[in-house]
């Protein structure tokens, strides 16, 4: 732990519920952004590298009508386990599925995935998820916090 680096987080919701129809059943979609801000507030030559891991909330089996759809980072939702997506970013953070750099059994269908890369003294960057999900407005879901 580097008392140095400098962490923050958010978490922003916004839905939107589909119009009432007697053909259709109505559905509320909620997107989430989480983003986590790191700062290496070290002077001089200090590069600090970062291992950050997130994770995004994964629809139960046992009510198959609730989705999650990942949307950030971008590319992300298109591999496999253990496949390092470049994200083309100038702080050239990494992102891939996985519990940690060296463990990403399971990263994917679990919804863990891990930021990787190195922050300059005095520089912060953003690492942004975004996803959303879309349940019936009757089917009472919420997100639990391991």
């Amino acid at each position: 732990m580097d008392t140095s680096i400098q962490v923050s987080n958010t978490l922003t919701e916004t839905s939107e519920t589909s119009a009432p129809s007697s053909f259709v059943e109505q559905y509320a979609t909620t997107t989430y952004v989480s983003t986590t801000t790191l700062r290496n507030r070290h002077k001089g030559d200090y590069p600090v590298d970062i291992v950050e891991r997130s994770s995004i909330p994964i629809a139960s089996t046992s009510e198959p009508r609730i989705k999650v759809l990942l949307k950030g980072p971008e590319g992300l939702a298109t591999v496999g386990d253990g496949v390092e997506v470049d994200l083309g970013r100038d702080d050239g953070f990494k992102v891939r599925w996985g519990r940690d750099l060296e463990q990403t059994k399971s990263g994917k269908k679990e919804g863990k995935f891990v930021w990787s890369g190195t922050i300059l003294p005095g520089q912060e960057v953003d690492l942004v998820s975004e996803w959303d999900v879309k349940a019936p407005v009757d089917a009472g879901w919420r997100i639990k916090s391991e």
